[in-house]
């Protein structure tokens, strides 16, 4: 098992507070607001709260911090920190519920996970899971009903828990670490990936848990991905020469391109094209484009020439598939780095301290009302008459 698979990689129990507000204080230094206002990073803001029901995630990126115990906020247009969320005892994962209106936050040792509502961005309530630290989860869509891989220091167990007041839905069943943790469009289907000395691939019944079948992947699993309508899952395998590519209504595996020291993978939203990040000799990062029907392979940005000293642990896309955000662990001098896919040869450096994944909001268009504008016609004089 890799370093940043192991469940206890996480663990912290210094807290770099100075270190935390310096990186802040200098990213409030550095960035501008794109109307040209500024705004001090790591500042508590409040949000505008939107009508009741509505999310006001578009266009946010979560950030779980956690020596901080806080989920950072960052606008996606501007790169610049909005909200710092408090939260229980180091967060570790962030996931937004499929309609945006829910943020949901682990917390490894506070053995829980915070559902925060996204129109006013605070805690709405603490799910207490017991004596256990919880792994990867995911949501439904309407973020009612949460599936979550947990710890007890010895054995994995896999919970369906009802989001509103905790309570498990169905028995728990004993299971692995999981790799990935991915829900079907549907919402019938669990696929998890588990490894030892090679990745196996678990299809679930989502209602009962129960396992459908297990599909032997093969190769190292790093990163796991699938696309938006369900068809398809990549992996990729840093030990290999290629992404594998799972059918999910075949179970068949075939191998996309040749790339070879791939890490961090996602599908973008249209599905056409893979982004992920590969070791171009250790230790220079290297941004890759890999389209998902040629397997060509586009070299983007130098991640190091960026930051150096630390590695990726996590990549996310935006819902309109224009940002994509890096997590560079490197403990205090750690961050996001971003890069556009629009323009794949450069990157900004955001410093935060993290060591997962960033989530971002599933919304891909403003869900804001507007109100329309009337412009009453000019008065016209009337004719003279004589």
């Amino acid at each position: 098992m890799d370093f940043r698979q192991s469940p206890l990689f996480r663990l912290r129990t210094a807290r770099f507070s100075i270190i935390s507000v310096i990186a802040l204080a200098l990213l409030g230094a550095v960035l501008a607001l794109t109307n040209g206002s500024s705004l001090s990073a790591g500042a508590i803001t409040t949000a505008t709260a939107g009508a009741s029901g509505t999310s006001l995630c578009y266009g946010e990126v979560a950030v779980p911090q956690e020596n901080a115990d806080t989920a950072t906020i960052i606008d996606q247009h501007s790169n610049l920190i909005t909200h710092t969320i408090g939260v229980e005892a180091q967060p570790t994962f962030a996931h937004y519920s499929g309609d945006g209106r829910f943020l949901f936050v682990s917390s490894f040792n506070a053995h829980s996970i915070d559902v925060v509502d996204t129109s006013t961005n605070t805690v709405l309530r603490t799910l207490s899971l017991g004596a256990v630290h919880p792994l990867r989860f995911v949501s439904n869509f309407d973020g009612s009903i949460l599936w979550v891989n947990l710890y007890d220091g010895t054995n994995y167990t896999l919970q369906k828990i009802d989001a509103v007041s905790g309570a498990q839905l169905v028995p728990q069943v004993a299971f692995g670490q999981a790799y990935s943790l991915l829900l079907s469009p549907d919402e019938t289907t669990l696929w998890i990936a588990q490894s030892s000395l090679s990745v196996d691939m678990f299809e679930l019944n989502a209602m009962t848990l129960v396992t459908q079948s297990i599909t032997l992947m093969g190769g190292y699993g790093w990163s796991f991905s699938m696309n938006s309508d369900g068809t398809t899952i990549y992996m990729a395998d840093p030990n290999g020469t290629g992404v594998l590519v799972f059918d999910t209504a075949t179970k068949a595996v075939t191998q996309l391109g040749t790339i070879t020291d791939l890490r961090e993978l996602v599908v973008s939203p249209s599905g056409t094209t893979l982004y992920g990040v590969r070791v171009n000799g250790w230790p220079a990062l290297q941004a890759v484009a890999i389209d998902t029907t040629t397997g060509a392979v586009t070299q983007g940005v130098n991640i190091n020439s960026l930051v150096s000293g630390g590695v990726t642990n996590g990549l996310a896309i935006t819902a309109d598939g224009t940002k994509l955000y890096y997590s560079y662990i490197n403990y205090a001098n750690g961050g996001l780095v971003v890069v556009e896919t629009a323009n794949f040869n450069t990157g900004t450096f955001i410093p935060l301290e993290i060591y997962t994944a960033a989530a971002t909001c599933p919304l891909a268009a403003d869900p804001t009302p507007t109100v329309p504008t009337t412009v009453a016609p000019d008065p016209v004089a009337p004719a003279f008459t004589g």
